[in-house]
């Protein structure tokens, strides 16, 4: 490239023109950015937001294809920042511009253009001066809504509220992130900048949504102190502190006042005349019924109490669940109902008492009577085809409704008291201690047919001993029949069956049959004294065992008493021993005496009141058994 043409002159004066040219060499120019830029943005500022726009002064002589953040050497960095090739500088990472974590930011551009060549963070100017180039400085801008915010306002709230329960919503905004964990914690009075209790409150709870809610029952005289310069009032609070946070933050410390609601106390209320019925005769613990509430006043029933006369033959538990605690006081025939009081109680007091009425139902049963006989044992047997028994039932059953019309049941009654021991209607002033046995036996049918009237008495065990031989051998249901109804005409003039089983003691004596008017007082003292026959059947052609008593020695002799009650043992070097044998099945020991030497044999006297053994070297011995006949 031609520059300039120049004339030399030489020294002797002759002008002489030379030509020549000077070519300017092309230095590509470097991309030259602002001095400096300077930004705000707010914390916390989505992806993409614009910051600010750095200025391109030059970008040289080819278009500039990057724009990057580096540190003093030149190499680039990681900022929350990026820039396109327009110098538009913009949000790459929200999460951390925190103002919290770093406030501002000192940041060097450098702008590179096709050429590869950049620009460079400092220059000199035409005056040689010092300046920068590329700068930019970046400020956040704090945002309060990062972090959750709380309203403080009082909450009030009535004592004996329900668990669970919400009282109210501190919660004014959650901030940029959800909350990730709400903590309320017990203090005392207003401590504001004071740092919270470290004990979680006991009452009250916090979820994620700054709901409060009741943790535990809140009651007003218990729980709690007046609010805060209110002493002289009735105004009680509880004073918590809060904290609630998400990812940017935490509440600042917040403390929250509950007001606490004074609720009249109340004690239960039971449903009025309330009723009840049960089956006479039924057993200890069975239901009854549950007492009704009508509300259980302001704190949970601790329990029932049941009121008036008889009220101790029930049980009520802390359900209020009523069952039988004394069956014997459950008869029908002495008492239709118990008409009582029920009373429930919590911690704030008893219910009024309200009418509680439990109703007997009348039990058809088989009534045991030698006049008026209490406690008794009853058992129930079911005579077998071969006419061997079968154990049915222990109690007092029913009329029948459960028995087989053809089939024949013995009615078996041991033992109990005797009201009226002489059976003329009249009740004794004191018991009559009952010994024996008094059974009863008949068809289903005629159970069934007597129902109510049904009864167990001598008359019935006198016609059972007449046809007890029929039981033993050869059982045939048919003929058995006919001798059972043809010795109940021996027994009461012209009877059926039904009479034996409906026998009055105190109006129906009068149809004894001549042979039997004298004999039935005898029978009654035999009963009472247990003389009267056990008369146990069985097939001799295939004996069973029906129990056993494991004396202490070597049993070498045995007799028994004239009615069959009792066993005389020669019980080896244990003497003399007395076994019960009333009932075969469980013979039980009622006494012994122990010889001196080794008893081997026994008999009794004929009147049964003294026993003679003989006891090996040491001769004869005899013994004195009328106490034990007593």
């Amino acid at each position: 490239m031609k520059i300039a043409n120049f004339i030399l002159h030489y020294q002797h004066g002759n002008p002489v023109v030379v030509e020549f040219s000077i070519d300017l060499i092309n230095i590509p120019d470097d991309p030259v950015l602002d001095s400096s830029t300077n930004c705000r943005i707010k914390e916390h500022a989505l992806v993409g937001t614009e910051v600010c726009r750095i200025g391109i002064i030059e970008e040289g002589d080819s278009p500039i294809i990057s724009i990057d953040f580096v540190d003093y050497q030149g190499n680039k960095v990681d900022t929350p920042f990026k820039v396109d090739t327009n110098g538009t500088v913009t949000v790459a990472n929200s999460d951390t511009l925190d103002y919290e974590s770093q406030k501002f930011y000192n940041l060097s551009a450098i702008a590179t253009n096709e050429s590869g060549l950049k620009s460079r963070p400092y220059d000199y100017n035409y005056y040689d001066d010092y300046e920068e180039r590329g700068r930019v400085y970046i400020t956040l801008i704090n945002d309060p809504d990062d972090a959750p915010i709380l309203e403080r306002k009082t909450l009030y709230v009535d004592e004996n509220i329900s668990i669970g329960e919400k009282i109210g919503n501190i919660l004014k905004n959650k901030g940029k992130a959800d909350i990730t964990n709400a903590t309320i914690y017990r203090t005392s009075y207003r401590n504001y900048g004071n740092p919270p209790s470290i004990e979680p409150s006991k009452l009250f709870d916090i979820d994620l949504n700054g709901n409060i809610s009741v943790k535990a029952p809140l009651d007003y005289e218990k729980n709690f102190k007046p609010c805060q310069n209110d002493s002289r009032s009735k105004r009680y609070c509880e004073y918590v502190n809060i904290v609630m946070t998400n990812r940017y933050g935490s509440t600042t410390l917040y403390q929250q006042e509950i007001e606490i609601g004074d609720v009249p106390d109340a004690p239960p209320t039971l449903k009025p005349n309330q009723h009840f019925s049960v089956d006479e005769n039924s057993p200890n613990g069975t239901v009854i019924g549950k007492i009704d509430l009508l509300s259980q006043g302001d704190a949970n029933v601790t329990d029932f109490t049941l009121l008036g006369d008889g009220a101790g033959n029930f049980s009520v538990d802390n359900q209020g669940v009523i069952e039988v605690a004394n069956a014997s006081a459950l008869d029908y025939e002495r008492i239709h109902y118990f008409a009582l009081q029920a009373i429930a109680n919590n911690r704030f007091g008893d219910s009024s008492p309200v009418n509680v009425t439990i109703n007997l139902n009348d039990m058809s049963e088989a009534i045991a009577q030698l006049g008026n006989l209490a406690d008794a044992e009853v058992k129930i047997y079911k005579i077998e085809d071969n006419g061997t028994k079968t154990l049915l039932y222990t109690a007092v059953t029913s009329s029948g409704d459960t028995l087989d019309d053809d089939t024949f049941y013995l009615y078996y009654i041991k033992g109990g008291k005797d009201f009226d021991s002489n059976d003329d209607g009249v009740k004794d002033a004191n018991f009559t201690t009952n010994k024996g046995v008094i059974r009863a036996i008949a068809k289903g049918s005629d159970i069934k047919q007597a129902g109510d009237d049904f009864r167990v008495t001598a008359v019935s065990e006198l016609l059972y001993e007449r046809v007890h031989r029929y039981l033993v051998a050869n059982f045939d249901k048919d003929s058995f029949e006919n001798h059972l109804e043809q010795e109940a005409k021996n027994v009461l003039t012209d009877a059926t069956i039904d009479d034996i089983l409906t026998f009055d003691p105190v109006n129906d004596r009068v149809n004894l049959s001549k042979i039997y008017k004298n004999k039935y007082t005898k029978t009654i003292d035999l009963i009472h004294q247990g003389k009267i026959p056990l008369l146990n059947f069985s097939d001799p052609t295939n004996p069973t065992k029906l129990g056993s008593y494991n004396t202490a020695g070597y049993a070498w002799g045995v007799t028994l008493s004239s009615d069959g009650s009792k066993a005389y043992v020669a019980d080896g070097g244990k003497g003399l021993v007395v076994i019960d044998v009333s009932d075969p099945t469980n013979p039980t020991k009622l006494g012994s005496y122990d010889t001196a030497g080794y008893a081997e044999g026994v008999t009794l006297s004929s009147d049964g009141s003294k026993a003679y053994v003989a006891d090996d070297n040491n001769g004869l011995v005899v013994i004195d058994i009328g106490l034990l006949n007593e």
